[in-house]
């Protein structure tokens, strides 16, 4: 158990051999949370320049066998190739501030800030970086601890390859102007002791717009495999905790003056991780705190943001002291009794093998804390069974010809939150969702239908899945991200026809579209047309222009632009109506925003090609679904 303050904590002999680095990331800017890991050191004399501007703290703990707390918190808001972030030397800052207080235990000589505001030139250079790495952190001893934290941009690169971006990146030349992920590994075998090493990032890889990644020329947004981090192979004692997953982006927030992810962190580390109310904060806790508070926060503001966490612990490692000892997830002031304490002690037991995919294990020692927590807890630790129980059952995805399973995601929008399959197909290189069946209230022919679980593509089909199959169009724009138009019904059939999928009927496409909400609401998002902008593409933000798919805000299912860009043709006729008509629904780039409500329908003749695209679907047919 820890003790009731940092300075009175002994560890057992074992821990007092080793060292711990922890490392904190940053923003970054990927859509992937990601950190740096750095060695902290006195300085050498030749490091002078290096110095000059940065504010140094020293942090002495008498927890760890008289060694010594390190800390390096970097942030870059401003670049010279990149587009700008607003808050990351805030998030710099902000966790130095913490770190050097009374809270945090660090002592100022030993704890460093490099950011916008302080670095020299206001330039937080690849080279700048790499001189403190190497020297200024190169001292450290295996009884001391060392916690980094990073927030700045990512930048993907395919699937296994992302690179923290520094002020002078060239997004044409990433390589040598950028810190590549896997020197992560390079900096802890050759620069760093320590056998206990954290590492923080605030940043994210998926390349998407909105977050702290920025896609070089020629990559695909949301390609990046945070899997990937797991092959650093980084050992035992050695944790990486990322802002969020590979396809989602760390956001910045301007009420909070931060990024969600460091928000949310200074929260934990201030007391509110503090479960236990001991009044320390350890590893254990503030990763409990991170995975219910992070999406709970981004999802408020209609994003999707999940913290991940790779490696292993070797003890327990003490973050910080909370005087108030005000639990995140258990009551405030409360005094366990031996029970409660075990309850706990399970809780944290499971967190770890849920970590690790050990889902069934997960849930029996959850199971033992439920009988074992007060009341009060109860609620949250069957919350944790019920996700353990459905990751368990996400382990087997069903297989469908033709298609390829990726993984699965869980979507929130607004108040809705959806978990689904995500599958690729494998002619066009489409991403698809599958849609679940359920009720539906059909609002044109005022009746409840039944609808079958069918799959539908994420985004309308872009021009380079349409040149991969082949077929009729007139295009005015040409982008390879762009979706397709100026396409008729009757080649768009054609096109489906030869690529094995289908279009979607009408009340699939709005059943999809709606993704949970309310059959009265105009958009998937709620009625108000102010928030149009942030998940559409019409006539009052577009300039009279389509735009690449994926770039607003998603439903809870996960599709993208199911409100403007190009309107997207239904398989339906309408009735009554001549059987040479067909409906198209959604609204396009030049059209008011009335025209994307989704009591809008529009039907015209099969060969008319002005202003329409489609989003493919498929079926998926009675007992063809196999688990894999």
């Amino acid at each position: 158990m820890k003790s009731r303050s940092i300075a009175a904590m002994s560890y057992p002999c074992a821990w007092r051999r080793s060292a711990i680095l922890m490392l904190i990331v940053l923003n970054l800017g990927f859509g992937f949370g990601l950190g740096a890991v750095v060695w902290a050191q006195e300085p050498e004399p030749s490091t002078r320049d290096l110095e000059k501007g940065f504010e140094r703290a020293t942090v002495t703990d008498s927890s760890s066998g008289g060694g010594t707390w390190y800390a390096v918190c970097i942030g870059i808001s401003a670049y010279s190739e990149l587009p700008s972030l607003a808050f990351a030397h805030n998030d710099a800052r902000a966790v130095y501030d913490f770190l050097v207080s009374e809270r945090g235990g660090y002592q100022t000589d030993h704890c460093i800030l490099l950011s916008d505001d302080n670095a020299p030139g206001g330039k937080v250079t690849r080279e700048a970086v790499e001189r403190l790495l190497t020297t200024w952190m190169a001292r450290v001893g295996p009884n001391d601890t060392v916690f980094v934290f990073f927030s700045g941009h990512g930048v993907p690169e395919g699937r296994k390859r992302a690179y923290l971006a520094m002020h002078d990146t060239d997004p044409e030349n990433i390589y040598p102007t950028s810190i590549p992920i896997k020197r992560i590994r390079e900096y802890l075998d050759d620069m760093i002791a320590a056998e206990r090493v954290v590492i923080v990032m605030d940043t994210c890889f998926s390349g998407a717009l909105g977050g702290k990644s920025y896609l070089a020329p020629g990559q695909r947004a949301g390609a990046f495999d945070t899997a990937s981090l797991d092959a650093l192979k980084l050992g035992r004692g050695r944790v990486i905790l990322t802002a969020c997953t590979g396809s989602q982006s760390a956001h910045e927030v301007e009420e909070l003056s931060h990024g969600v992810f460091t928000w949310c962190l200074l929260k934990g580390l201030g007391g509110s991780a503090d479960y236990d109310n001991d009044g320390a904060v350890t590893l254990s806790e503030l990763w409990l705190f991170l995975q219910k508070r992070v999406p709970a926060e981004a999802g408020r503001r209609g994003w999707r943001q999940t913290p991940v966490r790779y490696g292993e612990e070797r003890g327990e490692i003490v973050l910080s002291r909370s005087r108030t000892g005000s639990g995140g997830g258990f009551e405030k002031g409360v005094t366990f009794d031996a029970k409660a304490t075990e309850a706990f002690g399970l809780t944290l037991e499971a967190v770890q093998l849920k970590d690790k995919g050990f889902y069934n294990d997960a849930a029996v020692k959850l199971r033992k804390a439920l009988a074992l927590a007060p009341r009060s807890q109860r609620s949250d630790i069957q919350s944790m069974i019920n996700s353990c129980l459905e990751a368990l059952a996400s382990k087997t995805s069903p297989t469908i010809e033709g298609f390829t399973y990726l993984t699965e995601e869980t979507f929130v929008c607004r108040h809705v939150s959806r978990t689904v399959k995500i599958y690729l197909h494998e002619r066009t290189d489409l991403e698809f969702v599958l849609i679940p069946g359920g009720s539906f209230y059909n609002y044109w022919d005022q009746e409840t239908v039944e609808i079958e679980p069918f799959l539908i593509c994420r985004t309308e089909c872009t021009q380079e899945a349409w040149d991969r199959i082949g077929g009729r169009d007139d295009r005015n724009w040409l982008g390879p991200r762009l979706p397709i138009e100026r396409v008729s019904w009757n080649s768009c059939s054609e096109w489906c026809s030869k690529a094995g999928l289908r279009l979607p009927t009408m009340l699939e496409w709005e059943y999809a579209g709606r993704a949970g909400a309310g059959f009265s609401s105009s958009y998937y998002f709620g009625d108000s047309e102010i928030e149009l902008p942030f998940f559409a593409w019409y006539g009052g933000n577009s300039d009279m222009r389509t735009h690449e798919v994926g770039q607003k805000k998603p439903n809870a299912f996960g599709l993208f632009d199911v409100h403007g860009n190009v309107c997207e043709w239904c398989q339906d006729s309408r009735r009554p109506g001549p059987p040479s008509t067909r409906i198209n629904r959604g609204g396009c780039y030049y059209h008011y925003a009335g025209c994307s409500f989704f009591n809008f329908r529009v039907s015209l003749q099969a060969d008319w090609n002005r202003d329409l695209g489609f989003r493919p679907a498929a079926s998926v047919p009675a007992g063809g679904l196999s688990e894999r």
